[in-house]
C-alpha cells in the first residue's frame, strides 16, 4: 500500500491492517497471527494510531459472545426492525423514548426521542448502516 500525504508507509501499512481487521468479528491478536503479524505490534501500532486521530475504527476487540456468535452466523444481525405500539388516547402526549447508540468504537450517544420521531431516526438509522 502506498503511503499518503502525511502518513508514513508503515502508518499506511498498519491502517490497512487495521481496516481490514474492523470488517471482521475476530480479536485483533487472531487476525494478526493468521496474518504473520506480531499481536503486540498490532495493537501497539492501533493505540498509536488512535491517539494520533488517524485510527478511528473498533477501539477494542469485539466482545467474545459476539466472536462466538459470528463464528456460527457470519451474518449476524446489527439492527433489528421492532414495532412501537402506543396504548395512549390520540392527542396524549408520551414522555420521550431514551434512545442509546453505540457506536463500534466504543463511543456512545444517549438521548431522548418522542415516539413520532422513532420511525424517522430508525429510518436514517438504517440507511447508515
Amino acid at each position: 500500500m502506498a503511503a499518503t500525504r502525511g502518513v508514513t508507509a508503515k502508518q499506511a501499512f498498519w491502517l490497512g491492517h487495521l481496516r481490514r481487521w474492523s470488517r471482521r468479528s475476530e480479536p485483533l491478536s487472531a487476525y494478526a497471527r493468521r496474518r504473520g503479524l506480531a499481536a503486540k505490534q498490532a495493537y501497539a501500532w492501533r493505540r498509536l494510531l488512535s491517539v494520533g486521530g488517524l485510527w478511528r475504527g473498533p477501539a477494542h476487540d469485539p466482545p467474545a459472545a459476539a466472536v462466538r456468535r459470528a463464528r456460527h452466523d457470519p451474518l449476524s444481525v446489527r439492527f433489528a426492525r421492532v414495532e412501537v405500539q402506543s396504548d395512549a388516547a390520540p392527542g396524549r402526549r408520551l414522555a420521550p423514548l431514551t434512545v442509546r447508540l453505540t457506536l463500534g468504537n466504543g463511543r456512545c450517544a444517549e438521548f431522548g426521542v418522542e415516539i413520532a420521531q422513532l420511525a424517522p431516526l430508525l429510518a436514517v438509522l438504517e440507511r447508515s448502516a
